[in-house]
């Protein structure tokens, strides 16, 4: 693929040798970009934020399209999951990702892709958690629930990973969990395609056109590893830019995200901790000043949105913020928030809302709240509970939860 930028300049950049070259552990892919000038870079022409959902696809993509027979006929029967012993934590995270329909379609058509064997455990149990939901075409009784189940199988594949062993016999962080979980999966699903497909290089790159000095093209390489459908549903990007304030030169990184993770220690709504994101810092270093801007540059269809609940005090250690952080249904990010200048602001659905009840990370409870899409229902999950509940409790303010990681769905 090979995009072109326009000649729109910004201020001149410094030397670029790892301006943004990253490494990222987690599903989202390290990336580099180097060039041999200081160009002149201004964004990709693409008509609308939508389509940033697209812009680094692969031809892969094409499987999520190919079996209409697995989009949009199948239904979702509510289960509670039976808590063997302070698995709370990943029962409020494995709910979301079954009621969520892009995840859902992705594992069921990968299946049909990917041949079970010693380097798809997890991938495997999954799938076949997915399939204890049963599904019924016909079925149009919003009042039906299923039986709860125990997910042994689930924990038993957890536990042939090393790092995700040790979560299983005790209580944990939800949204650590939930990274571990993306990470595994997409690292079973490399290692698979791998195998199927060995002339397939493990690393791929594109070639830009950048504008440099004099209207002179440049070659940059963006390199990508490990691509595979898990990142393409969850994985963002930030940029950052650094100023000089004495000279003006400026250094631009572009850095992966698996979960927008947002400070709320000044917030009071999800608007205000985005807010706070973005506000321009000064930062020292010896006698040089600089500036530092924070945006969003690309957004991914599936959005997790983590709330930095738990802070480290020096004096009391690891502490909980209970304050009230108001969230919208329906997320519309402004222009501010953004590092590209597009007239239509992506848009996005609340589909889950995980909570954490008590003081700590290593204690307390979780649950969560799941829109059900097939009838447009909330419903609120206890491990085995099941409770009907609304959009206006979803989003009311409770004295015995606290809003820990929000799921919202990219409108098209």
């Amino acid at each position: 693929m090979e995009i072109t930028f326009g000649s729109i300049p910004l201020e001149e950049l410094s030397q670029m040798e790892r301006s943004s070259s990253l490494t990222f552990s987690g599903i989202c892919n390290t990336k580099s970009l180097t060039t041999d000038e200081k160009p002149e870079i201004s964004a990709p022409k693409i008509k609308s934020w939508a389509n940033l959902f697209n812009a680094d696809k692969t031809d892969k993509v094409v499987i999520l399209q190919e079996k209409e027979s697995i989009r949009r006929k199948q239904r979702i029967l509510p289960r509670g999951l039976i808590n063997g012993g302070n698995l709370c934590y990943m029962n409020s995270i494995l709910q979301p990702l079954v009621f969520n329909e892009a995840f859902f379609e992705m594992i069921k058509t990968l299946s049909l892709q990917i041949s079970s064997s010693s380097i798809t455990i997890l991938f495997d149990a999954i799938l076949s958690f997915l399939n204890e939901f049963r599904i019924d075409d016909t079925r149009n009784d919003d009042s039906e629930f299923g039986n709860p189940f125990l997910p042994e199988y689930v924990y038993d594949a957890l536990r042939t990973v090393k790092r995700l062993n040790s979560l299983i016999s005790e209580q944990e962080d939800a949204q650590e969990f939930l990274g571990f979980l993306l990470d595994e999966l997409n690292e079973e699903i490399h290692r698979s395609s791998q195998r199927n497909n060995r002339e397939e290089e493990e690393t791929s790159g594109d070639m830009w056109n950048v504008v440099g000095k004099r209207n002179k093209v440049v070659k940059a390489r963006h390199t990508e590893i490990n691509k595979s459908l898990v990142t393409q549903l969850f994985c963002g990007k930030y940029r950052s830019d650094i100023t000089d304030k004495k000279s003006n030169k400026k250094t631009i990184t572009v850095e992966p995200f698996q979960f927008l993770q947002l400070d709320i220690q000044k917030a009071r709504s999800l608007k205000d901790a985005l807010d706070e994101l973005v506000r321009p810092e000064v930062i020292t270093s010896g006698n040089k000043s600089f500036i530092k801007q924070m945006r969003l540059e690309q957004l991914p269809k599936i959005l997790i949105i983590h709330l930095k609940r738990f802070i480290y005090h020096p004096t009391l250690g690891v502490t909980k913020n209970f304050d009230f952080v108001a969230y919208p249904e329906t997320l519309q990010f402004d222009a501010k928030h953004l590092s590209l200048n597009q007239l239509n602001l992506p848009k996005y659905k609340l589909t889950s809302v995980v909570y954490h009840h008590g003081w700590s990370t290593n204690g307390g409870h979780y649950t969560c709240d799941v829109l059900w899409k097939e009838f447009n229902r909330w419903l609120h999950f206890d491990d085995e509970t099941i409770l009907p509940t609304d959009i206006d409790n979803v989003l009311k303010e409770k004295q015995d939860r606290n809003v820990y990681i929000l799921f919202y769905e990219a409108l098209d």
